[in-house]
């Protein structure tokens, strides 16, 4: 934890590019893939573009219309 926030506040890192905290991170997206693989879980894809579209999709996102996620496709996917 680092402790450099007033009051005596702490912040703990989590993500893929923290270092100290990266494992927590990793075991979480194993375990959501693993729900996703059976069955369990059910995602919202509110729309598929090619990378090359990014700025459309983020348009989109920005737009506030979008309910569940925008995924991006690299041109072998298509």
């Amino acid at each position: 934890m680092l402790n450099v926030l007033p009051n005596g506040k702490t912040v703990k890192l989590y993500g893929n590019s923290s270092r100290i905290y990266r494992r927590p991170f990793l075991e979480d997206w194993a375990t959501l893939f693993k729900l996703l693989e059976e069955g369990k879980i059910n995602p919202i894809i509110a729309g598929k573009f090619p990378i090359l579209e990014a700025a459309k999709a983020n348009e989109l996102l920005e737009s506030g219309q979008v309910i569940g996620n925008i995924v991006l496709l690299a041109p072998e996917l298509l």
